[in-house]
């Protein structure tokens, strides 16, 4: 399915069952069950901003996975879930979700620090968890944008983990959820 060899990135839809779809979100917004950390800004800001203007502004995170090593009982029923369905088997390096509000001084044409997740070569999976705005933008080598991914419910997209890469969010929908995976090449 993923083809970076002759691909700078790929975007799938719906290849996650209807079923797995739907219980991922119910799972990730369960506030009785699910739980989410604050953290003041979407990138690190010790980290470089390559030039590009940005905003930032808080969202929630739950790591499943830190540097190889199990962060969550939830990594079983929801990651292992969506990547069984995937039929994905490289070893992951980091995967966590993002839950970003809706950004009051947000603009549909602006995004958060550009950056990459990892030093090391590696694989980026995006899995978008509900219907939302706030892009994600990818970039060329000499920082002009490649494209922007529309948030949709169900989508995938992959991508080299050497491509600078920003997310936005929302301006119109209250959240921004999805699942952020680095695997090994």
């Amino acid at each position: 399915m993923i083809d970076l060899e002759n691909n700078r990135y790929q975007i799938f839809d719906d290849v996650v069952s209807k079923d797995t779809q739907d219980y991922i979100e119910e799972n990730l917004l369960d506030s009785n069950k699910f739980p989410w950390f604050y953290n003041e800004y979407s990138v690190n800001e010790v980290e470089d901003d390559f030039g590009l203007p940005f905003y930032d502004y808080m969202q929630f995170a739950h790591s499943f996975v830190i540097q190889e090593e199990l962060n969550s009982g939830f990594k079983v029923p929801i990651l292992d879930r969506l990547l069984n369905e995937l039929n994905i088997k490289n070893t992951i390096i980091r995967a966590k979700a993002n839950f970003k509000p809706i950004c009051p001084y947000g603009d549909l044409e602006k995004h958060n620090k550009a950056h990459r997740d990892q030093h090391e070569d590696h694989i980026v999976g995006l899995y978008y968890v509900n219907e939302s705005d706030g892009d994600t933008w990818l970039f060329n080598d000499d920082k002009t944008v490649m494209t922007r991914v529309k948030h949709k419910k169900g989508r995938i997209v992959f991508f080299d983990g050497q491509i600078l890469h920003a997310a936005s969010h929302p301006y119109y929908a209250k959240k921004r959820i999805s699942i952020n995976i680095d695997f090994k090449k």
